[in-house]
């Protein structure tokens, strides 16, 4: 006889059921930003998404692998710490074994493309309806960037706390939600006790009527302000205090903080007075040689340019100590991140620095300037300013310069010899090459100079080419 399948109304309201429960899942598997990923009792994937195949670095799901044994040929994982971790403790195989994991971080390495990527992961275990364990599901986030980004404001906030001055965030009331080790330093109050306080309460500043209105309201126009005002440390000792303030605001522009910068300048005013007594003494030697000798305070203003600055610069000694900023001015433009580089050394390294570099005179002509400073610093070892000399080299480089295009007529002449030839060091660099020799090897002297044979050949043929120069 023949068997025939008769279809009730029932059993096709339940297959119809059926295909709408898995176009409803897939669909919200491919809509998922988390890679997810469904896998049997076998550890093979039975379902998975396209988040899944991106987050394994596949272009699409037809490319990824389907089973867990394969990819443990070319995925490794580590823990935080960086501990190798076997197969048996990867998530989705702990899932079979009955385990729950939230959030769990790994390392994850793709040892054929040499590419690696942190994963926080979420796994669970599938249950039939006796209870019995028939799969494992699991989900995947890549938070590479974010660990990036928490390390790089890690980084900053280190920064920020090796910085001497003190630096203070707040919320738009002034309610203090970032404390340095700066501020903690001038003011003498932990982190943990001025979170919270407002910066009134806790510095004590000392305003005149309506000038804190004023401040305020400049800061919240203009978006930034600076002032110098009087505070207190805790054990009531005043400070004055070169306040620069910043107004933070949200992306439609409300206002939603400040950050603050305190610096203490109260001995200021005692160490100038000290700079300009010994000036006084240092003047009647200084005035009468033939070098630039000058004499910076602590905040880079000249107390003092001799007068043979004309000879030098073109620039009088008035015209120096009336405007700081000239002796930035009339460097070269290719040498002022070296020029400021050397002036942060003067504070930090308190001792003879020098440098050359290049000046504008005022005739528009350039000059070469050999450079040397030493910090001066008062009886407690606080940095109080800068004693300098600035001598013209112009001629000296220029003679160099000419030693130099003698160096590089040789060089031409080296390249006109017909013969390749090289020169090389005892780690098998190339040092030197002529043009026949580039033409040889068909490559640029640049690419060879600096390079070894391991550089540009095999490593059976370059120990060859190595042992042929030996002999």
């Amino acid at each position: 006889g023949t068997w025939h399948r008769i279809e009730s109304p029932e059993m096709k309201k339940i297959e119809v059921a059926l295909d709408e429960s898995r176009f409803l899942l897939e669909t919200v598997f491919s809509s998922m930003n988390e890679a997810v990923a469904v896998l049997d009792k076998k550890g093979n994937i039975i379902n998975f998404n396209e988040a899944f195949a991106h987050f394994c670095r596949y272009k699409n799901k037809e490319k990824c692998l389907k089973n867990i044994n394969e990819f443990s040929k070319i995925i490794k994982a580590y823990t935080p710490d960086g501990k190798f971790m076997s197969v048996e403790e990867w998530p989705a195989v702990r899932g079979l074994k009955g385990e729950t994991g939230f959030n769990n971080e790994f390392l994850i390495e793709r040892t054929d493309l040499g590419k690696t990527w942190i994963s926080s992961t979420s796994f669970a275990p599938l249950r039939d309806k006796y209870g019995d364990i028939i799969g494992v599901v699991q989900t995947m986030h890549d938070i590479t960037e974010r660990k990036k980004s928490e390390q790089e404001r890690d980084r900053q906030a280190q920064l920020l706390n090796q910085v001497q001055d003190g630096i203070i965030g707040s919320d738009p009331n002034f309610r203090i939600t970032y404390w340095n080790k700066g501020a903690e330093q001038m003011y003498g109050y932990s982190e943990a006790e001025a979170l919270g306080k407002t910066t009134m309460e806790l510095l004590h500043p000392l305003y005149g009527p309506g000038e804190r209105e004023k401040i305020i309201d400049e800061l919240n126009r203009c978006g930034i302000a600076k002032v110098r005002i009087r505070t207190k440390h805790r054990n009531g000792t005043e400070i004055n205090a070169e306040v620069n303030s910043t107004r933070i605001t949200d992306e439609i522009g409300n206002v939603i903080g400040y950050v603050v910068t305190y610096r203490d300048v109260t001995d200021r005013e005692r160490a100038q007075t000290a700079l300009k007594e010994a000036e006084l003494k240092y003047r009647t030697v200084a005035d009468n040689t033939y070098d630039f000798e000058f004499w910076l305070d602590s905040e880079g203003h000249y107390l003092y340019a001799s007068p043979s600055c004309k000879r030098t610069t073109g620039y009088d000694a008035n015209e120096f100590l009336l405007n700081p900023s000239l002796r930035h001015k009339i460097v070269h433009p290719d040498d002022k991140q070296i020029f400021v580089n050397h002036i942060k050394d003067e504070v930090s390294k308190k001792k003879p620095g020098e440098l050359e570099f290049r000046i504008f005179h005022k005739d528009g002509g350039m000059k070469w300037i050999h450079h040397v400073c030493q910090s001066v610093n008062d009886e407690n070892g606080k940095f109080i300013g800068t004693r300098g000399s600035n001598r013209d080299i112009t001629e000296r480089k220029r003679m160099e310069e000419a030693l130099a295009k003698q160096h590089d007529e040789l060089q031409t002449i080296f390249d006109t010899v017909p013969a390749s030839i090289y020169y090389k060091d005892t780690e098998n660099r190339f040092l030197r090459v002529n043009k026949s020799f580039t033409n040889m090897m068909n490559l640029s002297k640049e690419e060879l100079e600096g390079k070894s044979l391991f550089d540009l050949y095999p490593k059976q043929q370059a120990e060859a080419f190595w042992r042929d120069d030996k002999e």
